[in-house]
């Protein structure tokens, strides 16, 4: 459940409990599960009897569900069936899988040499472009691997050979216990994902010939069981932060944001965690009441309140980009996952960077990635280019192109919200960044993001569990004149 879900039943929970008794209310809502725990924490937190459920019996089942074909493999051998039965057919066939393994990659390998294409088709891609990939046609059979939550908008159509790979584990962001963060790790599915994984051997036109899902259990019913039955929800992980700065947002609305919050992050020790770096982050404060509200004030608050839902609730990023500057550059796009690819000498990398941070490029992965990307949308006809990857001149460095117009769009989507706010913002286009920022503008540019990314001692975008240790992903250095005054400011106020 992400963050704008859970805002709107909690808005529409408190509004309901404080009509006039008079006023006959009822909330309605709809899911395919029967029990919520989180919703009946919700509606007792707001003094509202327990939720009346109204079950719909089940749909008939399809015509067509008899077609599909249930392959039992196990971990070893489930690569080599799933190209096996690739090479007994012939005609146009499409693959949809959700997680690469060693495997499966030699696999699409062999396939590649013989004119098969591979796609990665997630929220990012433009409509036109998921649609062209769903379609048999023009292009040969492909191998499409389906970014976790992602549900497409159009069937496969007119291919005559589907085969489907299901996945009993994906990597997720969770917070770890031991380190305290929000780290990467590769956790078993719930039972809802596997179910939505499945569903993509049903959406589909034409008349295909055959249509196989591959698992790696006995049966289907014990693939879909073994595992929880409900998914992580964002709002008890990594938006769990911006939940709790978003409902502090909401103080008019008579909100208490702990007695909310506790409903969908039930986890005391995690939520107190949490809460605890954002008094400490002074984005908020408990007050002699223990309400907890907004330390922001001003400009700020509306800054960080305006981006916070377009940067996806990651209060971090929000909180950077609402410090208040003196610089004229006015705002500086930020990346928060740069690219992997920045094995060049960096020397020539940092040449090649375009754009106001440029000093800071030789500073960490995040300033780099972040310069060679303004430099790839100088680029001629960068816009309208049908690659889905595109080279930065002068480099072996490519840019995804559909991430790159993600991160555009979020821009333009910022520079609106702050537009609206008359704060004699005026956006600047990446092209016009000819200037760069000098020494005092680099420190203080660097002294948000620490302000931001606190109790992140240094800069890393990630972490990753594989096993025992957590290991940390692009590490940006944060210079000691910096931290030395962040050291200082915190001793004197005696909370360092």
């Amino acid at each position: 459940m992400p963050v704008d879900c859970t805002l709107a039943l909690t808005i529409v929970t408190r509004w309901a409990a404080t009509r006039p008794s008079t006023i006959g209310v009822r909330i309605l809502t709809v899911s395919t599960e029967e029990h919520h725990p989180e919703m009946v924490a919700l509606l007792e937190s707001q003094g509202i009897p327990e939720p009346q459920r109204f079950l719909i019996p089940g749909l008939p089942q399809a015509r067509w569900k008899e077609m599909v074909d249930i392959v039992s493999c196990n971990e070893s051998n489930l690569a080599e069936r799933v190209k096996s039965a690739i090479m007994r057919n012939n005609g146009q066939q499409v693959i949809i899988y959700f997680r690469s393994t060693v495997p499966l990659l030699e696999v699409f390998r062999d396939l590649n040499e013989k004119g098969w294409l591979a796609f990665k088709i997630d929220p990012l891609e433009v409509p036109d472009q998921v649609s062209r990939l769903m379609t048999a046609g023009a292009l040969p059979s492909r191998a499409l691997r389906v970014v976790e939550e992602f549900r497409s908008p159009f069937p496969l159509v007119g291919f005559d050979h589907i085969h489907v790979v299901l996945s009993s584990t994906s990597s997720k962001k969770d917070f770890d216990s031991v380190s305290r963060q929000i780290i990467d790790v590769v956790l078993p599915l719930s039972k809802q994902e596997k179910q939505e994984q499945l569903a993509w051997a049903y959406r589909w036109r034409g008349n295909p010939s055959t249509i196989s899902v591959y698992i790696d259990h006995p049966t289907l019913p014990e693939f879909l069981d073994a595992g929880d039955p409900h998914r992580l929800l964002h709002v008890n992980n990594k938006q769990l932060g911006g939940f709790l700065s978003a409902l502090a947002s909401f103080d008019s609305w008579g909100i208490d944001p702990l007695r909310t919050a506790r409903c969908f992050a039930p986890d005391r020790d995690v939520l107190m965690t949490i809460v605890g770096r954002l008094t400490d982050q002074k984005l908020l404060m408990t007050d002699e009441t223990g309400h907890l509200g907004f330390r922001l004030c001003d400009k700020e608050v509306d800054v960080f309140k305006a981006a916070l839902p377009v940067l996806g609730y990651d209060y971090r990023l929000a909180y950077f980009l609402a410090q208040s500057t003196g610089s004229q550059m006015g705002l500086f796009r930020f990346i928060s996952d740069p690219t992997d690819q920045l094995d060049e000498d960096q020397d020539t990398l940092a040449a090649k960077c375009w754009g106001y941070n440029r000093p800071l490029s030789q500073q960490g992965a995040m300033w780099m990635a972040l310069g060679l990307w303004k430099r790839a949308l100088l680029m001629p006809h960068y816009s309208s280019t049908n690659n889905l990857d595109i080279i930065v001149p002068g480099t072996r460095i490519s840019v995804d192109r559909p991430k790159s117009f993600y991160i555009m769009e979020t821009s333009n989507k910022l520079d609106h919200v702050l537009c609206r706010l008359n704060l004699d913002f005026v956006p600047c286009l990446f092209q016009n960044e000819a200037g760069e920022l000098n020494e005092a503008e680099c420190l203080e540019l660097q002294r948000h993001l620490l302000y931001g990314k606190d109790f992140v001692w240094g800069i890393y975008t990630g972490l990753s569990c594989e096993g025992q240790p957590v290991y940390m992903r692009d590490w940006t250095w944060i210079p000691p004149a910096v931290l030395e005054e962040y050291d200082n400011e915190r001793e004197t106020e005696g909370s360092f």
